[in-house]
C-alpha cells in the first residue's frame, strides 16, 4: 500500500489553506480600493488584521496607545483594516448624529448577546422605532426633573466622605480608606463608580443599587433569566462595576472581528471570563427589574419620578407587542451599562 498520495494531500491542504488565508489579508491591502495606505497612518500590522486592535485591548492600555498614536499621526489613525480612529470633537455629530449616514458595525452585537436594543440595534429603522420609546424620558423637562434625584445621591456621597474625614481626625482608618497625617486617603475612582451606578439604577428602575451607602460593589443577581413579580425569588450577590468591566474588555476585544468570528471567539479560553460576566450582567438586571415589578404590584414603590420601566411596561404588555421579555431586559441593561460606565469615567 502506497502512502505517497496521502502524504501529498497532507501537505497540499495546509499549503492551500495558508494561501487562501494569506490572500484574504494581503489582496485587500494591495488593492486598497479606498486609498487607506496613503490617507491614514497607523501601526503596520493594523492595516492587515483586526488582531492588532484586539491584542491592544487585551493589554488593558488601549486608550493610552490610541492617544499616543494620535499624538504621532494626527487626527486620523488607522487601527484596523476598515477601522479609522478620529480625534476631533467636531466629528462627533457627523459620526454619531441621527442624521448621519454611517451605520453601526457588528461591534455592537456583543453588548446585547444577540438581543437588539436601543443601544446596540444596527438597523436604522429598528433603532429609530426603539429610540422613540424613550424620547420624552430624555427631554429637557425630564432631565430637569432628574436633578433633585441626582442631587440626593451626590449628597449621600458627600456625607460618606465627611464621615471619613471625621474619622481621620480621630486617627481611625477603615475598610476602603486610610489615614495619613490626619487626612483621608481614599480611592475616588471607586466612589465615583458607586455614585454613577446608584444614579443610573435609580433612573432605570426607580431604586438605587445602594453602593454609596454600603460602600461595596455588590448587588443582587437573579439565578434565572425569568421576569417575575413573585416575592422571595432567589438571588446571589455579584459585582456590577467589576462585571461590566470584564464584559467591556471581552466585547471590545472580539467586537473588531466579523459577527461569525465573534461568536467563536467568545468561547475562547481567554474570553470566557467576559462571556460569563455578560450572563451575570443580564441576571443582575433581571433581579433589579423583578424588584421594581414587585414593588409596583405590592404598592410599595416610593420612587420619586418616572423611570425607564414606566416607558417600557406599556409596550411590553400591549397586545401584539414586538417587545419580548428578553428585549425588555436588554433595554434596561443597555441603559445601566452605557450610562453607569461612561458617567463614572
Amino acid at each position: 500500500m502506497s502512502y505517497e498520495p496521502i502524504y501529498q494531500l497532507s501537505i497540499q491542504y495546509p499549503v492551500a489553506a495558508g494561501a487562501v488565508l494569506g490572500a484574504y489579508y494581503i489582496v485587500p491591502y494591495l488593492l486598497d480600493p479606498y486609498d487607506y495606505r496613503r490617507r491614514f497612518s497607523g501601526p503596520w500590522l493594523a492595516s492587515f488584521t483586526n488582531w492588532w486592535m484586539a491584542n491592544t485591548v487585551q493589554g488593558h492600555n488601549h486608550s493610552e496607545v490610541i492617544r499616543q498614536l494620535h499624538d504621532k499621526h494626527g487626527t486620523f489613525v488607522r487601527i484596523g483594516p476598515n477601522h479609522i480612529s478620529i480625534a476631533d470633537p467636531e466629528a462627533h455629530e457627523a459620526v454619531y448624529g441621527h442624521s448621519s449616514g454611517l451605520l453601526k458595525t457588528d461591534f455592537y452585537d456583543g453588548f446585547g448577546g444577540g438581543i437588539p436594543s436601543t443601544f446596540n440595534a444596527t438597523n436604522k429603522s429598528v433603532h429609530a422605532t426603539k429610540r422613540k420609546r424613550f424620547a420624552n424620558v430624555f427631554s429637557m423637562k425630564s432631565v430637569l426633573e432628574f436633578e433633585p434625584r441626582v442631587r440626593r445621591h451626590i449628597l449621600e456621597l458627600c456625607q460618606q466622605l465627611d464621615a471619613r474625614c471625621d474619622a481621620a481626625a480621630q486617627g481611625t482608618s477603615g475598610v476602603n480608606w486610610d489615614v495619613k497625617n490626619g487626612k483621608v486617603v481614599i480611592d475616588c475612582c471607586a466612589q465615583f463608580d458607586f455614585l454613577a451606578f446608584d444614579i443610573i439604577s435609580d433612573l432605570a428602575v426607580g431604586s438605587s443599587f445602594g453602593m454609596v451607602r454600603t460602600q461595596r460593589d455588590a448587588v443582587p443577581m437573579a439565578l434565572s433569566q425569568d421576569l417575575t413579580e413573585v416575592t422571595g425569588t432567589k438571588t446571589a450577590e455579584t459585582s456590577v462595576s467589576g462585571t461590566l468591566q470584564r464584559v467591556l474588555m471581552m466585547v471590545m476585544a472580539v467586537g473588531v472581528y466579523p459577527l461569525w468570528a465573534q461568536r467563536i471567539l467568545r468561547l475562547a479560553p481567554w474570553n470566557l471570563t467576559g462571556t460569563f460576566a455578560l450572563g451575570r450582567l443580564f441576571r443582575l438586571t433581571v433581579a433589579a427589574v423583578n424588584d421594581r415589578l414587585r414593588r409596583d404590584k405590592e404598592g410599595f414603590d416610593a420612587k420619586e419620578g418616572v423611570d425607564i420601566i414606566d416607558k417600557l411596561l406599556p409596550v411590553l404588555r400591549a397586545p401584539e407587542s414586538d417587545l419580548s421579555g428578553g428585549g425588555f431586559i436588554a433595554e434596561v441593561l443597555g441603559f445601566i451599562a452605557a450610562g453607569g460606565d461612561t458617567t463614572s469615567k
